[in-house]
């Protein structure tokens, strides 16, 4: 693939450098126009992100005679972009931490060949030296609503394809060879960072925090870094590491060739830039944590035995169902090591970003008051 300048911003993505994108898919028509919508609300704090909506020259050329193609145009009639943080310290933050590498990588190298469908890249590039990247992939609508939640259905068929995509990379050897993919607990010591967030953190949002949390808070900020560790231990697979409803997208699964019956909904993820190799658990609980409409204890239940169910066809022995209940109440109380430091320095004037935070914190508290956590804290 040949490379090309990498745009600073979206301003310098153009048809003409469209153009010499899209010729490393072999696509032959050209993009003569094209309009840059900014995704601000749904852009994270690591990059940015804008939908391209093109516009061709010609119907699509067929590469084996040049004509024009009988079959319908499949040629993208908009791309989704992504390009580093605007912000000078994010985005030199982002760089050092590896993740813009990493997601281009990922897309490169494991998107293609995964059990979980990711969207179609159509161009990619990362500059080690300036750490300029961009990515163009895609677009997919408006994908599932955090804020919105989900049904239980719903979570159980992302759960089902997420354990095929967990079993695929379950101790699998090409592990080892994946060296820009960090383990579980590499990174800077959080335990520090929690406890300068915590003091923030429940002033902002004590009339949520009852009395038994502010005690398990206490307790965890010294036994972090050792519950991190475990999370990095055998047995490993690839974890996506921001799996919530924000970054996923439903749809229909189609019928296989032999039948004319919807298998169900398969869901598309997104956002790769977290992703890191340690126990899966972590997705499904970040993903229960925050992302349901109902917390009943029978429907949580249920979805631990839809993820295991789903391991075990895939092939995994050895991990009990009753060991994966226990790790996920361990994974749910981890994810109070993220909610302490986002929370404590959350930019409180976005409104969009407040509203959906204390959503998600409400939902996770009410699900952490149904597990027996002091034993848990105890054993590290």
């Amino acid at each position: 693939m040949n490379t090309i300048k990498i745009p600073s911003d979206f301003h310098e993505i153009t048809p003409q450098w469209l153009n010499l994108a899209f010729q490393n898919t072999g696509q032959d028509s050209l993009v003569i126009a094209l309009t840059v919508v900014p995704l601000s609300q749904h852009g994270g704090f690591s990059s940015q992100l804008a939908r391209l909506t093109l516009q061709y020259n010609s119907p699509e050329v067929s590469i084996l005679d040049g004509l024009p193609s009988s079959v319908p145009d499949s040629r993208p009639t908009s791309v989704i972009v992504k390009l580093p943080a605007a912000n000078p310290n994010v985005r030199q933050l982002m760089t050092t931490m590896g993740v813009y590498e990493r997601e281009v990588r990922f897309y490169e190298e494991i998107a293609g060949q995964t059990a979980l469908r990711t969207p179609t890249r159509y161009y990619s590039q990362f500059d080690q030296t300036s750490g300029d990247y961009i990515l163009l992939i895609e677009d997919l609508g408006t994908p599932q609503s955090q804020e919105v939640g989900c049904t239980l259905p719903e979570a159980q068929q992302i759960l089902k394809h997420l354990a095929k995509f967990h079993a695929q990379w379950w101790e699998n050897p090409k592990l080892d060879t994946l060296d820009w993919l960090p383990n579980f607990n590499q990174g800077p010591d959080l335990e520090p960072l929690y406890r300068r967030s915590w003091d923030e953190f429940i002033i902002r949002f004590a009339d949520s925090l009852p009395d038994w949390f502010l005690n398990i808070g206490v307790d965890f900020g010294d036994r972090l870094n050792a519950i991190r560790d475990h999370f990095a231990q055998s047995p490993r697979t690839i974890v996506h590491g921001d799996f919530r409803l924000d970054n996923v997208f439903l749809a229909s699964q189609k019928p296989q060739a032999d039948s004319q019956i919807s298998t169900g909904l398969e869901p598309t993820i997104i956002d790769w830039q977290t992703t890191t190799l340690g126990r899966g658990i972590f997705d499904l609980a970040y993903l229960i944590a925050g992302n349901l409409q109902s917390y009943e204890r029978d429907e949580i239940k249920t979805l631990l035995q839809t993820y295991h169910a789903a391991l075990v066809q895939q092939g995994v022995s050895n991990y009990s169902l009753q060991y994966c209940i226990e790790e996920h109440a361990l994974a749910t109380l981890f994810l109070m090591a993220r909610t302490v430091i986002t929370g404590g320095q959350l930019d409180l004037s976005n409104e969009y970003m407040k509203r959906r935070f204390q959503i998600v914190l409400n939902r996770w508290i009410s699900l952490l008051h149904q597990m027996d956590l002091k034993p848990l804290i105890e054993k590290f």
